[in-house]
């Protein structure tokens, strides 16, 4: 018999230094693709909402890609809740979006005991951040006026560079008033710290409910609410329910009772301070309206008349009004703060709409005396 013959195996040839480079450079590519293709899904929401990962590094938070797989699911299958989808279409708003979408994600989902992701909006932690508001804003309003009161205010009565504005549309007219748009813009940012506690209803023994009613009889303000208590019931009741009352007072839960409300009165001296400002500025607006009676005499014009007699007549009241006040250190209705804000707030609107008129009044004088 011949000996057994045995295979064996060829040895591989040696790699050469460029084969191991190639091979090397094979891994790691391989290695990046298969990273590439498990964060796909989780990088759609950021293709969807036009987000880059630019900046990522420098984040505050790192994102959790399982959770934000989680939640472009729910958004493609129209299951997030409506007041979270208007949370999160509002990160355009904020001043990093890719951050504040970051932070929702990762308070909105909590891993529960099977490993999977579930939304918690009631969660104290998602709660608490959502009640923090970082909100960019911009708005924009349009003050009317008449053409004369525009001319003279906004142009100096240059009527060439009111047409070329009106022909341009920086100023526009509408119902007769003449308008120019202001834009404000800026930035609004607000914090509320909340906690929030919910234990739900317990159910007392005997015992449980007259430790606490024992305590609580022994407060002060439980003890002015038994007088009050006791001293109703006797009038009610007469002398007879005084001795059965006075033997169960401590078997008897008691009721709390508000204090009435005490108004707040203002003291003079601030209200005197803020009267004599007020009449000194009537003054000085009085005189200025007066100059300007000879001027509207002369032009003849009956509505302008009306007007400045108008302003005059309010100026006048509202300087009777407050040389009486001063003269008798007090304000009509008394002094509580309520009633002197009022008091204020009207004599300021009345000064306001006479000012608005004589303002008026000087912009046609001016525009006809030209």
């Amino acid at each position: 018999m011949g000996k057994p013959t045995t295979s064996e195996k060829p040895e591989p040839a040696e790699e050469t230094p460029e084969q191991k480079e190639a091979s090397a450079e094979e891994a790691v590519d391989k290695k990046q693709w298969s990273k590439r293709v498990l964060e796909a899904e989780g990088h759609d929401e950021d293709q969807e909402g036009g987000e880059t990962d630019e900046g990522e590094a420098d984040e505050k938070e790192v994102r959790d890609y399982g959770k934000a797989r989680k939640m472009s699911r729910m958004l493609k299958a129209g299951n997030v809740p409506e007041d979270v989808r208007k949370l999160w279409e509002s990160a355009d708003q904020q001043s990093n979006p890719r951050l504040f979408k970051t932070e929702l994600i990762n308070r909105l989902f909590q891993v529960n005991k099977s490993g999977n992701y579930t939304m918690c909006t009631t969660s104290p932690d998602f709660q608490s951040w959502k009640a923090n508001t970082d909100t960019k804003f911009s708005e924009g309003y349009s003050t009317g006026e008449t053409y004369s009161v525009m001319l003279w205010k906004v142009f100096h009565g240059n009527e060439q560079a009111f047409t070329t504005a009106l022909n341009r549309g920086d100023v526009y007219e509408r119902g007769g008033l003449y308008h120019t748009l202001t834009v404000r813009q800026g930035r609004t940012k607000t914090s509320t710290d909340t906690q929030q506690l919910s234990g739900g209803c317990a159910a007392l023994t005997v015992d449980q409910f007259d430790t606490l009613t024992s305590f609580f009889s022994g407060r002060p303000w439980a003890l002015q609410g038994s007088q009050s208590f006791d001293s109703a019931t006797n009038r009610e009741s007469g002398p007879e329910a005084l001795l059965s009352s006075g033997s169960s007072s401590g078997q008897r839960q008691l009721a709390l009772q508000d204090k009435p409300a005490v108004e707040v009165e203002v003291k003079w001296k601030v209200v005197e301070t803020n009267l004599t400002e007020a009449k000194q500025a009537l003054d000085r607006l009085q005189r200025d309206a007066q100059r300007y009676v000879s001027k509207v005499k002369v032009l003849g014009d009956n509505d302008l008349s009306e007007d400045l007699k108008s302003v005059l007549a309010s100026l006048a009241k509202s300087l009777s009004v407050c040389g009486d006040c001063l003269t008798w250190n007090e304000v009509p209705g008394g002094l509580s703060k309520q009633n002197v804000q009022k008091f204020m707030q009207q004599l300021g609107d009345d000064t306001d709409r006479a000012n608005e008129t004589l303002e008026k009044v000087k912009a046609v004088v001016k525009a006809r005396a030209d």
